[in-house]
């Protein structure tokens, strides 16, 4: 008789292997240390990048059910190398999160996607303030794209290159 395993995500009972094992930990750290609310996550999510399918081990969405954060689970005896933040990466050239995790349950990492690539951090962020950089960019960066400002001011097109600047520098400064 194979052991399972309740998984909150995905509302149904799963087999019990060392990945899922590292992934129910995972979710339990998303949820309890994180804030991160279980209906903002999702298990075996999935998604195509080119023709092929792949499926994310965790996906976090911001309120606008947008996917925000990627986290790979292997097994505990897999070494967490640059072919598995390769894999991470990759996805996310679909699904562009901010931040990626990769874990074995021994260890984790986590990096977030900047304007030159991406960083590992060393502080776990909580669920509100991941979501508090992610809003604020997002601002930013529509106030460039479409140039107008908070307020709905149209930006001159001859102050457009001092308010790319200031963007950059906010953005840096909430990195």
């Amino acid at each position: 008789m194979k052991t399972v395993v309740w998984d909150p995500l995905r509302k149904k009972e799963v087999a019990l292997t060392p990945e899922e094992r590292v992934r129910q930990w995972c979710i339990g750290v998303l949820r309890d240390q994180m804030g991160v609310p279980v209906h903002m996550m999702m298990s075996e999510a999935g998604f195509k990048l080119g023709d092929k399918q792949f499926r994310a081990d965790i996906l976090v969405y911001d309120r606008q059910a947008s996917p925000l954060m990627v986290v790979e689970c292997k097994r505990p005896e897999v070494e967490l190398t640059q072919e598995v933040l390769d894999q991470a990466i990759r996805y996310n050239m679909v699904l562009n999160v901010k931040y990626i995790i990769i874990t074995n349950g021994t260890k984790t990492f986590i990096c977030r996607k900047g304007e030159t690539g991406y960083t590992f951090i060393d502080s776990v962020p909580n669920y509100e303030q991941i979501l508090l950089h992610h809003t604020t960019f997002t601002m930013l960066y529509l106030c460039f794209l479409t140039n107008t400002c908070i307020g709905r001011r149209t930006l001159p097109s001859r102050r457009l290159y001092r308010s790319t600047r200031a963007i950059r520098a906010t953005y840096q400064a909430l990195s």
